[in-house]
């Protein structure tokens, strides 16, 4: 008798699918109080299907190519033998890992992540915890393992061979070359287009619940194991060092460190618009910044009927990053992820669900590709009712050189969209659209908005796309202002973070972004704000703003509130500050400055290193421990 290549690998992934299903059904189960929540059923079926295929194509990929490797020699029957061996291996070792995440559950109310090698080194911890307290849940899972492999010994052959001859050599190449782009398709979660399925994914309704139920400890263990190589926790504080400090233990401390509550607000029914401007650095604003590039004329006057805040930083480098910071008020953070990178698996604040619940109708757009750094995920998991992309908004404007040409979309029409859809509420709104005109390559923008001779040179190109965008907001606002809903509305203008390739690098050109507030009706006097200010008090800010006394997280502070004495920002792997006396980035125990005050640099910037290394630690901690939000 032969092995049998389409028995073994069939075998393998529907066994592996079995056991998915098993532990989400076991799950929904055991913890049905957790999932009380009404839940899409055939959302649920199809989106869980789609990860555990996923999961099942990465778990048995090896498995499988050794399995349907062409040839009929003794090597070749070795080889199929040992990927059969191999796959069933990965079952067992599949079926112990679900378990452990179904364990694991019942603690933190979601799946493992970045903590999964983590639990695997704390066996002072995990063996007490399996043993005293999951003693018959252990006991009980051992012994399906056995009985499983008892039954495969017994059934192997019957399982895995067959009578018929080998095909020929030419059909099994033919095979699989086949298998590959059907593998390829099944580590894609099934979709043909776009980016690959992700965790974030798995919230498109919107419930943590769903989503919980949707994925699988496999595959987001899996994917925080590959992040935890790169990362690192943060061990700046030892146990009794935190009680010093805060005069808590550390599992006191380490709930919910950051959670924040206005009770004395009323909510007011106003609409809250925020538009995020791709690289807008503070440098570019001559109304600000007293620069003469001459490519915010819009800009610069709206600076004098609005609150400016001229000390205001991105918290990272990277869109998806001011994205998190701005709306979840959560900077980068090791070990644990980025929004749309499994953050998500942990609670976080939802404002466009708390502001659905005070009965608002939420938006969000991007002039850029639906998928671009999976916005449109985190719009759902945010709360944001409708979304729109590139695809969404056709190109109006017929003086575009190339209209085809802008990689990431044109900024005039996605915010025309944006009043569009604004037009349409029938309630108060929240709407958050984020440009992309200004995002490089630099495409050639209309000839009567080119300051500068097109095509020369990369930075004047992008001016030049920032003169686009400056006239798109003055058109927006033009409009909006012809609306009823405008001066019952608060904008809200920044950057996801500043232009890369700036011709002054250092940390104030990494990091320092315009933020404008403009509140037309509500007769606020315009103000130059020299407060320290960054990416993480927006959410903050916009509970103040819109008068919500609901709880929320977050690691920055409402502008019109006590402030902190520094504005974070995160280079790479390093931690830094912003001060009104200077500033400085972490590197190990060493800090580096660019400032020449020598009281600064000996006696501040270690002071406010400490209490910087403790909000990330402290941070970290309550994301890992499902403790952010309650």
């Amino acid at each position: 008798m032969k092995q049998s290549k389409f028995r073994s690998v069939l075998f393998l992934y529907i066994s592996m699918l079995f056991i998915l299903n098993c532990s989400r059904i076991a799950n929904y189960i055991v913890y049905r109080d957790y999932y009380k929540e009404t839940l899409d059923l055939l959302t649920v079926i199809f989106t869980s299907f789609r990860f555990d295929i996923m999961t099942t194509g990465y778990v048995m990929l090896i498995p499988t190519l050794l399995i349907l490797v062409p040839g009929s020699g003794r090597i070749a029957t070795f080889i199929k033998g040992m990927g059969l061996k191999l796959g069933l291996i990965m079952l067992l070792l599949s079926t112990l890992a679900l378990i452990g995440d179904f364990i694991y559950f019942g603690v933190v109310n979601r799946h493992t992540f970045s903590d999964l090698p983590l639990l695997m080194t704390e066996t002072s911890f995990v063996l007490p915890f399996l043993v005293k307290d999951h003693l018959a849940l252990t006991i009980l899972s051992f012994a399906i393992i056995i009985l499983a492999i008892i039954f495969l010994i017994k059934k192997y052959q019957l399982f895995f061979h067959n009578n018929q001859k080998h095909r020929t050599l030419a059909s099994q190449i033919s095979v699989f070359i086949i298998a590959i782009p059907v593998l390829i398709l099944f580590l894609r979660g099934l979709n043909l287009h776009g980016k690959p399925l992700g965790i974030i994914d798995a919230y498109k309704n919107q419930s943590e619940q769903q989503a919980n139920l949707i994925l699988n400890g496999i595959y987001t263990g899996g994917k925080g194991t590959t992040q935890i190589f790169k990362r690192t926790d943060y061990n700046f504080f030892s146990s009794e060092e935190i009680k010093q400090h805060l005069n808590k233990t550390e599992d006191e401390a380490y709930k919910y460190p950051f959670l924040s509550q206005f009770p004395e607000n009323t909510p007011n029914g106003r609409n809250l618009v925020i538009i995020l401007v791709e690289a807008l650095s503070y440098a570019y604003i001559d109304g600000l910044s007293g620069s003469d590039y001459k490519v915010t004329p819009f800009l610069d006057e709206l600076s004098k009927k609005a609150e400016v805040y001229d000390n205001f930083y991105a918290a990272a480098q990277r869109s998806n990053l001011g994205v998190q910071a701005s709306l979840f008020g959560l900077p980068p953070l090791e070990s644990v992820g980025y929004i749309g990178g499994g953050l998500e698996l942990s609670r976080l604040t939802k404002i466009g669900n708390i502001a659905q619940a005070h009965g608002y109708q939420t938006q969000m757009l991007q002039s850029s590709k639906r998928d671009s750094i999976r916005l449109d995920s985190i719009a759902n998991y945010a709360g944001f009712q409708q979304y729109l992309g590139r695809s969404d908004i056709p190109i109006t404007r017929t003086d575009y050189p190339d209209p085809d040409g802008a990689q990431f979309g044109w900024d005039y029409e996605m915010l025309m969209k944006t009043l569009e859809l604004a037009n349409k509420k029938t309630q108060p709104f929240i709407s958050f659209s984020f440009t992309g005109t200004t995002h490089m390559p630099y495409v050639e923008t209309p000839k009567h908005l080119q300051v500068y001779p097109y095509g020369q040179d990369t930075f004047t190109d992008f001016l030049n796309t920032v003169r686009y965008t400056d006239e798109a907001l003055k058109a927006f606002f033009a409009e909006a202002s012809k609306q009823d809903w405008y001066e019952n509305t608060t904008f809200m203008i920044l950057a996801d973070h500043t232009l890369f390739n700036t011709k002054n690098p250092g940390l104030e050109s990494a990091f320092h972004i315009p933020l404008w507030i403009y509140r037309p009706g509500q007769n606020i006097t315009p103000k130059r704000h020299k407060i320290l200010a960054s990416q993480l008090d927006i959410l903050p800010t916009a509970f103040d703003l819109l008068g919500f006394n609901d709880e929320f997280a977050s690691v920055g502070r409402s502008l019109y509130r006590e402030r902190k004495p520094y504005s974070i920002v995160v280079k790479g792997d390093l931690l830094g500050a912003f001060t009104n006396s200077g500033n400085f980035l972490i590197a190990g125990d060493k800090i580096i400055s660019e400032s020449d005050n020598a009281d600064f640099i000996e006696s501040q910037a270690p002071q406010y290193a400490e209490q910087l290394k403790l909000e990330f630690q402290l941070s970290q901690q309550a994301v890992l421990n499902n403790t952010w939000v309650k």
